[in-house]
């Protein structure tokens, strides 16, 4: 999958592998293995933005020290990225977003998923976000569009 189709296709939420199509190097080969890793992993899909410069984040990962997050690890592709992409799941039906509108409405972010309703609207409560809404994950996706297993 191209990095339009993720863009257009892809519920925020979802989990989203990525690869520079590049066979992974032997461990011993630690400083290759290192660059390769980092041209290829999986992350969840966090933000979406259309428009004039269409482009997608993935969190790749967070770093916590004694139940704080110290470091949080994003990465952001263009719709011009020579990555291939593969939908590795979706948020289940029935579980709620917390979105962010920034900016226009071009661009969203997902802040956390919850769920239930009453976990999401106290999420919220808890986490002071100003102008972010509850919506109803209801993924719509095509199974041919993605895959369960590897």
């Amino acid at each position: 999958m191209k990095a339009q189709q993720i863009i257009a296709q892809a519920p925020l939420g979802a989990i989203i592998e990525f690869s520079n199509g590049q066979p992974k190097p032997p461990a011993r080969f630690t400083r290759k293995l290192a660059a390769w890793e980092n041209e290829n992993g999986t992350g969840q899909l966090t933000e979406k933005r259309t428009g004039e410069q269409p482009q997608f984040t993935l969190h790749i990962a967070s770093y916590t020290s004694n139940g704080i997050k110290i470091i949080e690890m994003f990465r952001t592709f263009s719709d011009t990225s020579r990555h291939d992409f593969t939908i590795m799941g979706i948020p289940d039906a029935g579980s709620f977003l917390v979105l962010r509108h920034r900016g226009t409405s071009q661009m969203e972010e997902l802040l956390h998923i919850a769920e239930s309703q009453e976990a999401a609207e106290r999420w919220l409560a808890d986490h002071h976000n100003p102008g972010a809404i509850i919506q109803q994950a209801s993924p719509v996706l095509e199974p041919a569009l993605y895959t369960t297993s590897r």
